[in-house]
């Protein structure tokens, strides 16, 4: 029986010096907790994050299209009329929070193209599609879709989640906060009063200091120091076997998800101003199927192979399916 996850972890390690700053939450700030050996942990990057470093690889500096190595890929491309009798670009499929189950992939008070075809699933007399029906259908439209997951939840009376078959968080151990602060000083020596009524001048304004226009705002930081910073993949490779898309398919989901990781571990990670990361190369391990993480390289030359023979399974124009959003 084929093992049912590929993990992957790694060590990182600020660029420079021992702080960092790790992810923080509405009403929560930094998610800290203590483990049953009483070791103090913290957050570093959650699932959700990390996911969407995991995509960004996949696309050019400016998010819309795919870079040269993942070219044949199926994604969608939004785009809407302009005021001047043109088209503009919106997003795409693989940008989006929602992926493609997107409004403006599948449209909102009018359905796209692309939109139709899932409700049309949903018109086969059956409250919901046939499951299979849907994962070809986003296999044809965003590849990326079955690895990142998506919640269909406006197509038709139909309602399908996809889990995320890739997965991907950072912690880190022995963690402790490394409190300090700052002031925030406005040295503008000319500014209008917060009462709009001058000291000085008739036209409102004020001659003084600092003091009478924003003036100065202390503030609370709170970076972390850890022993040890520890990112993990999980590839469920059982998840991707049950879509039974055929073979070529699986193996390049696969494929493509390891490819993802790849690019992570050998590029730099800033996911925010002060958390600035490397990743120790030697530190890869990778379990249960390979001995090592393959290379780059040899990714992206199993994909070439695999988007030729997934070809007919993608649709488009080399993949790419382009939609008018008109609200």
């Amino acid at each position: 029986m084929a093992d049912a996850r590929i993990l992957v972890e790694c060590a990182l390690a600020p660029l420079q010096g021992k702080r960092f700053q790790p992810t923080g939450f509405p009403d929560l700030g930094p998610a800290v907790y203590t483990l049953h050996d009483k070791t103090a942990s913290v957050l570093v990057d959650s699932p959700q994050s990390v996911t969407n470093h995991l995509e960004a690889h996949c696309l050019t500096p400016d998010g819309r299209k795919f870079i040269d190595s993942l070219e044949g890929l199926s994604m969608v491309v939004a785009e809407r009329d302009d005021e001047h009798g043109g088209v503009r670009y919106v997003t795409n499929s693989v940008q989006e929070g929602h992926r493609l189950a997107s409004p403006y992939i599948l449209g909102n008070k009018k359905k796209t193209v692309v939109g139709e075809e899932f409700d049309g699933l949903d018109k086969k007399g059956k409250p919901l599609a046939d499951r299979k029906d849907y994962l070809k259908t986003i296999f044809k439209y965003d590849v990326n879709t079955l690895l990142h997951g998506a919640w269909f939840s406006r197509t038709g009376e139909g309602r399908i989640r996809i889990q995320r078959a890739v997965s991907a968080f950072i912690e880190a151990d022995n963690a402790g906060a490394a409190e300090y602060g700052g002031v925030k000083r406005d040295h503008v020596t000319t500014s209008v009063t917060p009462a709009g009524k001058g000291t000085g001048d008739d036209d409102g304004e004020s001659a003084g200091d600092a003091s009478t226009g924003m003036g100065s705002i202390p503030y609370h930081r709170a970076d972390y120091t850890a022993e040890t910073i520890t990112a993990y993949f999980n590839v469920d490779t059982a998840q991707i076997r049950a879509y039974n898309l055929g073979d070529h398919e699986q193996q390049l989901l696969e494929t493509l998800a390891l490819w993802k990781i790849r690019r992570f571990v050998e590029s730099p990670f800033r996911p925010r101003t002060a958390c600035d990361l490397r990743v120790n190369q030697d530190s890869i391990k990778v379990s249960p199927d390979l001995s090592s993480l393959p290379s780059t390289g040899e990714l992206e030359d199993r994909l070439k192979d695999l988007v030729t023979k997934c070809r007919s399974s993608m649709g488009g124009d080399n993949g790419i399916t382009t939609v008018k959003y008109t609200g």
